[in-house]
């Protein structure tokens, strides 16, 4: 995982790197090694078993197979990202590994269920939650206080990146188009706003509630959309968007 800040009002590096390491699973292959990968502190080292020997690379924050979704919270520095959104700075954080590696688990954290052929989204205890919904709780949880003395926008989008087509998790009738791959929306770019996906739905959110409830509907829609186009995991990419807007109550 990786996360950003792009303030430079204190000490701390821009971006941050975090290691996870997974545990074995019963359906890994029975040759796997379990002490190929060592983890430090803040650094991984992989032994490749042949002649190249080992490699080690260091990190900010490296995490064993036996370390829990807070771990994961409190290592990636969330609290801090999130902060420096609402003093108006952009923070991004993404996931990257192979397919397997638990990426979807350290982000959402919530599981899939089979119901009547399709796939329903099933909310976890929340020691289970990943960085998103611990994100959007945390934020709107400290706009209820930021409320007191200034006005707060937020708004919420979510899309996903398939085979360079960007395709609205909020609004999946365009999926609908019946070919085999929908065109998808267009990418834009404009002196003031920079890069955006055109048409891309964004919704207001004012409660912790109400934004689980898009995310989840979005969450739905991409397995939904994955099933439809026939996509996997490792060749698709999901963009979750949060935008803080903020102007000062008047005095009087």
């Amino acid at each position: 995982g990786g996360g950003s800040g792009s303030t430079k009002s204190d000490d701390r590096p821009s971006v941050r790197v975090v290691v996870r390491c997974r545990p074995l699973l019963h359906t890994d292959p029975g040759n796997v090694r379990c002490d190929a990968v060592q983890i430090g502190q803040d650094h991984v080292t992989v032994d490749k078993g042949d002649t190249s020997g080992t490699r080690s690379f260091r990190v900010d924050a490296a995490l064993p197979p036996r370390s829990s979704q807070d771990d994961v919270w409190e290592a990636c520095a969330m609290p801090t990202l999130i902060n420096r959104v609402l003093d108006g700075y952009n923070s991004t954080v993404f996931a990257y590994g192979q397919t397997g590696t638990g990426k979807t688990h350290t982000m959402e954290g919530f599981q899939y269920d089979v119901v009547n052929g399709g796939h329903v989204v099933r909310e976890v205890r929340r020691e289970h939650l990943g960085l998103t919904p611990r994100s959007i709780r945390y934020l709107l949880s400290q706009v209820e206080e930021i409320r007191k003395t200034e006005a707060v926008v937020v708004k919420l989008s979510f899309c996903q990146i398939f085979q360079e087509r960007v395709y609205d998790l909020l609004n999946p009738t365009h999926l609908d188009a019946g070919s085999a791959l929908p065109p998808g929306l267009k990418l834009r770019r404009t002196i003031d706003d920079g890069f955006y996906v055109e048409n891309l739905f964004q919704f207001e959110v004012a409660t912790k509630s109400e934004a689980m409830d898009l995310v989840i509907q979005g969450m739905q829609n991409k397995v939904m959309a994955s099933h439809k186009l026939n996509q996997q995991s490792s060749r698709s990419h999901c963009v979750l968007t949060l935008t803080v807007e903020k102007a000062v109550k008047d005095a009087k």
